[in-house]
C-alpha cells in the first residue's frame, strides 16, 4: 500500500465563487424534489391499485395444458422450468447441461486509488484541503482506468483481456408453456458451477498459466502471490427446477397484464413453489420499500439543495472559522427545519390528490411539524440573544 499527500490552499474569493455556482445546483435539486415526492405518491397508489386488481382477477392455470379460456387473463401457475439445449460459454468453452442461465465472472488484480480529503478553515476565509491518496492492490470485476490516477506512472493497470458475461438459452419451458426472456431474467438463484481447466480451452488464447483454485480458475504465475494483471475466472449457473409465474397468458407463452384501469402489471417469476397470494405479497412489500426510498431521496434532495443555497452565507462568515462553524450549523438546522415539513406537505398534497382522506391528515401533520420546528428555532434564537445580552452586560 502506497500513500501520497496533497495540500491545496483555496482562497476565500474562490470559495465565494464556487458557493455561488453551487446555489444554481441547489435550486435545481430543491425544485426537482417536489415533483419527485409528489409523483412518487401517485406511482405508489397506482401500483397498489394495480396489485389489488391483480389479486381479484388472477386465475389458477396448469403448466401441463393451455386453456384458451384464459387467453389475455392474469394467470398463476407453478411447474418445472427446463431447457433442452446445453448452455455454453462460447468464447471459453464450459458447458452447463440443463442450466437455465450461465454466467462467467471475471476479476483482475489491479491498482485501486482511494482519496480522503480533510478540510481546515483558516482565518481570513481561506481553506487548507489535505488529500491523502492511497494505492492498494485488490481484485475488481470492473476494469479500473489508471490513466486518471494521480500517480498513474507507478500504478498502471493493464487492459482487461476478459470480461464477465451472462449466457441464456433460446428456449426455457414450464410444461407446455414457453417462458419469455423477461421471466427467465428473474431467475437469480445462481449456484457455483465447477469448471476444470480442460473444460475451458478458450483460456489458452490468453497465453497465461491456468490453475484450479478454491475461487475458480487462476490465470497467472503464482495464485498465492498475485501480480497486477492476474485474472480469476469462475462460473455460476441457475439450475433447472420449480418456478412460479404470474403473468398474462398469450397463447403458449406470457406477456404483461393490462389492468382494468388501463395500466400494466409486469410479468413476474419466483423460484420455487410460491402461491399467487405470496407473489402478490412480495410485490406489495417491494412497492412499500420503493415508496419510502423515494420519499427519503426526495427529502434528501431538498435538504442538500437548501444547504447549497445557504452555502454563500457560510463562506462569508468563515472569515472567522468559529463564526463559519456556527453559521454552518445554523444553515444545516435551517435546511432540516424547512425540508422536513415541506417534504411532508408535498407528500400530503400527493395524498390529497390520490388518497384524499389520508392526505388531509398528513397535511395537518406537516403544518404542525412546521409550526413546532419554527417555534423551536425561534426559542433557540431568543435564548442565544439573551445569553449574548447577559455577556455584554457582564463585560
Amino acid at each position: 500500500m502506497n500513500q501520497v499527500t496533497r495540500v491545496e490552499e483555496v482562497g476565500w474569493g474562490s470559495r465565494i465563487i464556487d458557493s455561488i455556482k453551487g446555489v444554481l445546483i441547489g435550486l435545481l435539486l430543491f425544485v426537482v424534489s417536489f415533483p419527485l415526492l409528489f409523483l412518487n405518491e401517485g406511482r405508489a397508489v397506482h401500483r397498489a391499485k394495480d396489485l389489488e386488481e391483480g389479486r381479484g382477477a388472477v386465475v389458477e392455470a396448469s403448466a401441463a395444458t393451455v386453456d384458451p379460456a384464459h387467453e389475455g387473463k392474469l394467470v398463476h401457475l407453478t411447474g418445472a422450468a427446463a431447457t433442452s439445449a446445453a448452455l455454453t460459454d462460447g468464447a471459453l468453452g464450459p458447458t452447463a447441461p440443463g442450466a437455465l442461465r450461465l454466467r462467467r465472472v471475471v476479476q483482475m488484480y489491479q491498482w485501486v486509488e482511494e482519496r480522503n480529503t480533510r478540510t481546515t478553515s483558516q482565518t481570513g476565509g481561506s481553506q487548507r484541503r489535505t488529500t491523502t491518496i492511497t494505492y492498494k492492490k485488490d481484485w475488481s470485476e470492473a476494469a479500473l482506468d489508471s490513466s486518471t490516477y494521480d500517480q498513474w506512472r507507478d500504478h498502471s493497470n493493464p487492459p482487461m483481456p476478459l470480461r464477465s458475461e451472462t449466457f441464456e438459452p433460446e428456449r426455457v419451458t414450464v410444461g407446455v408453456r414457453v417462458l419469455t426472456a423477461a421471466l427467465v431474467n428473474q431467475a437469480q438463484n445462481y449456484q457455483p458451477f465447477a469448471v476444470q481447466p480442460a473444460q475451458a480451452p478458450g483460456l489458452a488464447a490468453l497465453q497465461r498459466p491456468v490453475a484450479l483454485t478454491a475461487d475458480g480458475l487462476y490465470l497467472g504465475a503464482a495464485p498465492t502471490a498475485p501480480a497486477i494483471g492476474d485474472l480469476r475466472v469462475r462460473w455460476e449457473s441457475v439450475p433447472a427446477g420449480t418456478v412460479s409465474v404470474l403473468a398474462a397468458q398469450r397463447g403458449a407463452t406470457f406477456d404483461d397484464w393490462r389492468t382494468p384501469s388501463g395500466r400494466t402489471l409486469e410479468q413476474n417469476l419466483e423460484v420455487g413453489d410460491a402461491s399467487a397470494a405470496a407473489m402478490f405479497g412480495s410485490l406489495e412489500a417491494g412497492n412499500a420499500v420503493l415508496t419510502w426510498v423515494l420519499r427519503f431521496v426526495g427529502w434528501l434532495l431538498m435538504f442538500i439543495g437548501l444547504s447549497m443555497i445557504a452555502r454563500p452565507l457560510v463562506v462569508v462568515a468563515d472569515v472567522l472559522p468559529f463564526l463559519g462553524s456556527l453559521v454552518g450549523a445554523g444553515a444545516g438546522l435551517m435546511a432540516f427545519a424547512v425540508a422536513s415539513p415541506l417534504s411532508l406537505l408535498t407528500v400530503a398534497a400527493g395524498w390529497i390528490v390520490y388518497r384524499p382522506l389520508l392526505g388531509i391528515g398528513l397535511f395537518a401533520a406537516g403544518l404542525g411539524l412546521a409550526a413546532m420546528l419554527g417555534k423551536l428555532t425561534a426559542d433557540r434564537g431568543r435564548t442565544k440573544n439573551l445569553e449574548r445580552a447577559a455577556q455584554r452586560r457582564a463585560a
